[in-house]
């Protein structure tokens, strides 16, 4: 919210929208996600305004709504959706000041913003925004990273095999932040790395954006 309006945006937080949907559609609950559908394309209601997710899961959802209800009003919801580091960067003021952070952030891309959004670059572009800041992708980026959605929940053994590639090159690269844009990938590593006594600190790109921002009004 505090970077879009920082970037000239009004921006509307829907109070009727509710979940997108993921991991019941995933999970063969088709009826119950069409139902999700529905609320959300409703609650958003018609016209040509941004609908700006910040969880490339949830985004890659509701992007994919034309596909999983095949009718005119969700096609067009769906053409509205857009990943928030997508629209930051296409609309970024470079006369904006951030204040520098001289750190290392390694950069995770979750497989819904690499294999359905389409657009990983965008992470890797805003983050150079914040001088001083040494921005790399994480080693294995082409591979799970355990979080599939629930299997974290539903396969935890899986999960955190795959997590343990992760881990083994966060701490080779010696981060200082783990970047994800995935709430879920987050989530997954960040307990992995708790548990393993690692003081990385997992944030979404557009958090650190915001903090650097925050700190150069101050």
């Amino acid at each position: 919210l505090y970077v879009l309006q920082r970037c000239g945006f009004d921006v509307d937080i829907v109070i009727d929208q509710t979940c997108c949907g993921a991991l019941h559609q995933h999970n063969g609950m088709a009826g119950e996600a069409q139902k999700l559908f529905a609320q959300n394309i409703t609650a958003f209601g018609r016209g040509d305004e941004a609908v700006i997710g910040t969880a490339t899961g949830c985004t890659a959802m509701l992007k994919e709504y034309g596909i999983y209800a095949p009718d005119s009003e969700a096609q067009a919801f769906a053409k509205r959706v857009i990943d928030i580091n997508a629209f930051i960067a296409e609309h970024w003021d470079d006369a904006l000041h951030l204040a520098a952070l001289p750190a290392k952030a390694v950069v995770q891309d979750p497989c819904s913003l690499r294999n359905v959004l389409g657009g990983t670059d965008t992470v890797y572009r805003i983050l150079r925004q914040i001088p001083q800041l040494d921005v790399q992708a994480l080693t294995g980026n082409a591979s799970c990273c355990g979080a599939a959605g629930s299997m974290m929940i539903t396969e935890p053994a899986q999960a955190d095999r795959l997590a343990a590639a992760k881990l083994a090159a966060i701490k080779k690269l010696k981060a200082d932040y783990l970047v994800s844009s995935n709430v879920g990938c987050a989530m997954h590593l960040g307990g992995n790395l708790r548990r393993a006594g690692e003081t990385v600190e997992v944030i979404h790109p557009v958090s650190l954006l915001a903090r650097q921002l925050r700190q150069a009004a101050n």
